[in-house]
């Protein structure tokens, strides 16, 4: 990590004419140029604040300025932006405010967002509002309390970031304290981040999602998380619609029994695929559908004593195909709605006899289904399965063949 700032600084200006005019301002705690928040307000577009080593106690409001890169020269360990309880650390606001815009290498930590009337709600450690969407990566941002929704991070008002690559730790919330997305329009990427540890007084200890927001999340480890109500790895309310790939959602717990360490509540929609969901809290459910939701579940492995593995109720649905439910307390899918039919055809359910049903397969030594689960066929045994001959190759004649080279 040591001169990081400096490469990438380089890196930028013999990779793009962009910045080649750019202005590097060089913040340190014993220099004139002692602040951030007076780096930033010195930039135009397209300028570089490059911060030294140190602890800097600030709480920092973004310029309308376009492009600037906010960096660290040694990287999030030695390099500490800290809120001091008193606000949020970095508020960023305006469409101006896009993915030319980088905040990388910083610990943010001691943010306090507060909740004001009439929804006027701040994030602690970072809060992206009104359209601002810069890319936040390479940070650890911790230890930071949200009086509403986002601890961690929170984009809202059509604000959507990519927040790739940063540790997300010991945050709290009463919603969403790791990372949180709420209002109409905001989309961030979360990708390959850890959220872990973080906790919320009601819902989304890790991820949090509300009011038509449409994150992807890909390639994450959402993990250690607590939530009092329910959805302690990721939670979404209120028509949104989320994807979730590649990530690994284990070891959340829930304080209220029987609710989803993944959960999808009031019209929401998620995709979720290759993913594994394990948690080892037998009052806890893997996923979660109620209130007219629905989700798309497919190659995950679902395991590890959920109480659940699937649980939909209230006219909600889901549709699992190629998944691995095995390990599971009591049902593997449980749907508690008969006006609707839970697809859930072709999967491994921990053992060549399928799942167990106590009418439809009672010999059966895999998880069990509950009543209004299509769950035959089912895979005989987990992985991928060479595929049979058909017609084997015939030879009439003379073949003519032409062979290319290439990916």
């Amino acid at each position: 990590m040591k001169n990081v700032g400096l490469l990438c600084i380089a890196m930028m200006f013999l990779c793009g004419s962009t910045y080649a005019d750019s202005t590097v301002w060089y913040v340190h705690p014993d220099s004139a140029l002692n602040t951030i928040q007076a780096g930033l307000d010195s930039c135009a577009n397209n300028d570089i604040v490059l911060v030294g080593p140190g602890t800097y106690y600030e709480n920092v409001i973004w310029p309308n300025t376009q492009g600037i890169h906010l960096t660290s020269e040694l990287g999030a360990e030695t390099t500490i932006v800290d809120g001091n309880d008193v606000n949020t650390v970095l508020s960023l606001s305006g469409s101006i405010i896009d993915t030319s815009t980088v905040i990388s290498g910083f610990t943010i930590q001691h943010g306090h967002g507060y909740a004001y009337a009439g929804y006027d709600w701040r994030g602690a450690g970072i809060y992206c509002y009104s359209s601002a969407s810069p890319m936040i990566i390479d940070n650890i941002i911790k230890d930071n309390v949200a009086d509403s929704m986002g601890g961690g991070i929170l984009s809202a008002s059509g604000a959507s970031p990519i927040i790739r690559d940063n540790i997300i730790s010991n945050n709290t919330a009463v919603w969403g304290s790791g990372v949180a997305q709420w209002d109409v329009g905001s989309c961030p990427r979360i990708v390959n981040n850890v959220i872990t540890n973080n906790n919320a007084l009601y819902y989304g200890g890790g991820i949090y999602t509300n009011y038509y927001a449409y994150p992807v999340i890909d390639s994450c480890t959402v993990t250690s998380n607590h939530a009092y109500y329910g959805g302690a790895g990721i939670f979404a309310y209120f028509q949104c619609s989320l994807s979730v790939k590649n990530t690994t959602v284990t070891g959340n717990i829930n304080s209220t029994p029987g609710i989803g360490a993944v959960y999808m509540w009031d019209m929401c929609f998620a995709s979720i695929d290759n993913c594994l969901i394990s948690n080892p809290d037998s009052n806890t459910q893997g996923i979660e559908c109620s209130d007219h939701s629905s989700a798309v579940v497919e190659g995950c492995e679902i395991t590890g004593h959920n109480l659940y593995g699937v649980r939909t109720s209230d006219y909600s649905t889901a549709n699992l195909n190629l998944c691995n439910l095995h390990n599971i307390d009591a049902y593997g899918v449980l749907n508690l709605d008969p006006n609707i039919i839970v697809n859930a055809e072709y999967n491994w359910w921990g053992d060549a006899t399928g799942p167990w049903h106590p009418d439809s397969n009672p010999s059966g030594l895999g998880s069990r289904v509950s009543n209004y689960v299509d769950f035959t066929p089912w895979l005989t045994q987990w992985g991928i399965e060479e595929a049979p001959i058909v017609k084997h190759a015939t030879t009439e004649g003379n073949l003519v063949a032409t062979i290319f080279r290439g990916p």
